[in-house]
């Protein structure tokens, strides 16, 4: 397992508990030593593996996190540990409390999700309706049309998205919108928070969720609600990421809200190749 390793990397795998950061650039062996590290947590260290979580970015990022970890310790402990994306992390929390979220927040065990094709679609037809236009009249657009709309359904749906990603409600984007947005002008920005605030209402309503709903919902269930809070802290009591660079905000208080007690976080990752 540690064979080939430099002091470095040797020092990063034994580390005694608390947060580490490593930092490295592309092709130096960042991913190796992450699970370099779980391993050695499970071998060595004996932390039970159901007590180990480690969070990637992208579905194939965590097979191959699987595939590698289960080469280390085998197949029976690399399947406790949980490995998996921030979405499917936060998705399996959901699924299991979303009922324990504050009163204002009234979802209900058995939540659909939407993909992105679906809010794209409800959100155009949000944009219509508000525009005074209709969703037919949407569908039927033709190419050249569709190229002079500088502020399309799809740019309404990344300007929600992001602003979902840095912890962005409807209410607050509509009265407090972020700075960086000014330069659409108040016009755009207005349409902006009437469709997000429409879009959430709709999704209450009907009991749904989006992608970025899953994050911020699970930090909101974190944050307001203790007894749950304590619950998945105290199950996981090693917190490992790989691309910690790619983090956003969102997914930075999830992690600072499961390591606030025990603070045993291992990051790997490189600033210079943030996606931000």
């Amino acid at each position: 397992m540690l064979r080939g390793m430099n002091q470095q990397q040797l020092a990063a795998v034994v580390c005694a508990d608390g947060p580490l950061r490593v930092a490295a650039g592309p092709g130096t062996g960042k991913t190796r030593v992450l699970t370099a590290r779980i391993a050695h947590l499970v071998e060595e260290a004996r932390v039970p593996p159901q007590r180990v979580l480690a969070v990637t970015f992208t579905n194939k990022a965590a097979r191959e996190l699987r595939e590698r970890i289960t080469r280390l310790i085998g197949p029976c402990e690399a399947d406790a540990i949980t490995m998996g994306t921030f979405h499917s992390l936060c998705l399996a929390i959901l699924r299991q409390d979303i009922t324990r979220l504050p009163e204002e927040l009234p979802y209900r065990s058995g939540f659909a999700v939407y993909d992105e094709y679906s809010s794209l679609k409800l959100i155009k037809k949000l944009k219509m309706r508000l525009e005074g236009g209709s969703a037919t009249g949407a569908a039927e657009q033709t190419a050249e049309q569709k190229k002079k709309d500088d502020f399309s359904a799809g740019a309404v749906q990344a300007i929600i998205s992001a602003a979902k990603n840095d912890m962005y409600d409807a209410q607050r984007f509509r009265l407090h919108p972020p700075a960086k947005l000014r330069a659409l002008g108040a016009q755009k920005l207005r349409l902006a928070a009437a469709v997000f605030e429409g879009y959430q209402q709709t999704l209450r309503d009907e009991n749904i969720i989006d992608f970025d709903d899953m994050l911020l919902l699970t930090e909101t269930l974190l944050r307001t609600s203790e007894r749950t809070r304590r619950k998945y802290a105290g199950h996981w009591r090693h917190l490992l990421v790989d691309e910690f660079q790619d983090t956003n905000s969102v997914q930075y208080q999830l992690l600072s809200l499961l390591a606030r007690d025990h603070k045993n976080v291992f990051v790997v990752g490189d600033a210079d190749q943030a996606i931000y």
